[in-house]
């Protein structure tokens, strides 16, 4: 991607207020939002996404606004991109990372591939190979950087 295509792409994302920038994410769909995420940090890289999404304050505003799924999605994100490149933890979200969701969120293609195997043994492997960034929100995430 070139500079220029990047300085564009981070330049819409900013200019968004927190619930457009959620809206652009489609949270109505978990399975959309969590898929749009993963494109919009390989479009734009780790750390823009990161800069855009602490400086803009999404995290706070899902929490605060009874968005759970996406404030714990994010927060998961950025604590799995902070780990991952070493960056500095960010203590800003501590009372928020004391909760997580009442039960296990999967990727649909996990309730899918139980339903055809009629087995639970997919949901045993994903939640084997889950980032523990997402886990300790019960959300079951592993794949974020095979996005087509």
């Amino acid at each position: 991607m070139s500079l220029k295509n990047l300085r564009y792409n981070m330049s819409v994302l900013e200019c968004k207020s927190c619930e457009e920038f959620i809206d652009y994410m489609d949270s109505e769909s978990y399975e959309n939002f969590r898929s749009n995420v993963c494109h919009t940090i390989k479009t734009l890289g780790e750390l823009p996404f990161l800069v855009i999404v602490l400086k803009k304050d999404i995290i706070r505003y899902c929490y605060e606004n009874d968005k759970l799924v996406e404030c714990y999605y994010l927060l998961g994100m950025i604590d799995y991109i902070c780990r991952i490149n070493d960056y500095p933890y960010d203590s800003e979200y501590e009372d928020i990372r004391e909760y997580k969701l009442d039960k296990l969120l999967y990727p649909s293609g996990v309730h899918l591939l139980c339903h055809i195997e009629n087995s639970e043994e997919p949901k045993k492997e994903a939640l084997k190979n889950a980032i523990p960034e997402f886990l300790c929100f019960n959300i079951v995430e592993w794949g974020i950087k095979n996005v087509a």
